[in-house]
């Protein structure tokens, strides 16, 4: 194991014994794949000050006004869970999600796969919080409509 009592620097990155990473020029940091494109980040709790996600009209195609009826009824049929994850302490507060069911053939818990977050070989990963967000504002959005 090789340690360090001080500050490191590697090309444009700075090391410290503050558990901080920073970058010398103040530029962004970027994460990316040896082969071009973002790496996955996995993380614990992220707190951050923003998180802004790409949605310029530059980068797409296809694109076509949504149906807020339809994301509606999906929002709707998602069963929503009270949990604790298994490495939780008992004093843990507790936590409300949809479940994303990988443990039964037949699903136990309805979420639609439009929601559910994969690796890139398929595997489940997650809920995708970004298409749930929007999903939601259709909801919202549909909700209005008819008041």
């Amino acid at each position: 194991m090789i340690q360090f009592k001080r500050e490191l620097d590697i090309g444009n990155f700075q090391l410290n014994g503050h558990h901080t990473f920073t970058s010398a020029d103040r530029g962004a940091i970027h994460f990316a794949k040896g082969g071009g494109g973002a790496a996955d980040i996995y993380a614990g709790a992220v707190h951050y000050k923003s998180l802004v996600k790409s949605s310029l009209l530059s980068v797409k195609k296809d694109v076509q006004k949504a149906d807020t009826a339809y994301w509606a009824q999906l929002v709707n049929s998602i069963d929503l869970a009270t949990y604790q994850y298994k490495s939780d302490d008992n004093a843990s507060h507790i936590r409300l999600s949809s479940i994303v069911d990988d443990v039964h053939d037949t699903k136990q818990w309805r979420l639609p796969d439009v929601f559910i977050s994969r690796d890139e070989k398929g595997k489940l990963n997650g809920v995708d919080d970004s298409v749930l967000l929007n999903a939601t504002l259709a909801t919202v959005q549909e909700q209005t409509e008819r008041d």
